[in-house]
């Protein structure tokens, strides 16, 4: 019983480990935003819903698959898909009418197929899958490309790179979505590779 119940306490700490760390990735990415948009930045409390939680979500998710990995146990199909808490915030109705008719929130998504592409690609290779290099090479390339795009898109919407807030919004961004891809890496079985 003992055994068991050290066992819990290992996982729950591992989830909120995971679930704090989640939580500083996405208060630096509520930080990063707030240096693209200059002075017309706000912050409101619907960053808590929409950019904090889901970070804290994503995080304690990562945190379970790193506890599971480390046992040799298999990590759950869905702590893979869990970056799709990042685009939450396009659920909502005023904000489902703003993607479609403004493109306003496409931010969120991209992000989410960055993270998730990147992490499948960083990913250890599965037994039996059929032209894992190629799969991988076209969906990492499509990844970094992603990451240029993000480190360009930052500089060019914070202002010029030799500004200060260009100087620290370009590479923040790229960082920070390059992180969450090798975070998105654990919700794969580390064994797969060694299952030949």
């Amino acid at each position: 019983m003992a055994v068991l119940a050290g066992a819990r306490a290992d996982a729950a700490g591992a989830v909120m480990l995971g679930g704090a760390a989640g939580a500083g990735w996405a208060a630096a990415l509520r930080g990063w935003m707030s240096l693209i948009a200059g002075t017309e930045a706000t912050t409101t409390w619907r960053t808590v819903p929409f950019v904090l939680a889901p970070g804290t979500i994503i995080g304690a998710a990562h945190g379970l698959a790193a506890h599971r990995r480390g046992r040799g146990r298999p990590v759950p199909r869905w702590v893979r898909w869990s970056p799709a808490a990042f685009a939450a915030p396009v659920l909502e109705p005023k904000a489902a009418r703003q993607l479609v008719t403004t493109g306003i929130g496409s931010g969120a998504i991209f992000e989410l197929l960055v993270i998730v592409g990147g992490g499948y690609a960083l990913r250890p290779a599965e037994s039996g899958e059929s032209l894992p290099g190629r799969a991988r090479a076209i969906v990492g390339g499509l990844a970094a490309a992603g990451l240029l795009a993000q480190l360009g898109a930052g500089a060019a919407m914070a202002g010029k790179v030799s500004a200060g807030r260009g100087a620290a919004a370009a590479p923040l961004g790229a960082a920070l979505l390059a992180l969450a891809a090798l975070a998105a890496t654990l919700g794969y079985d580390r064994a797969m590779a060694t299952r030949r």
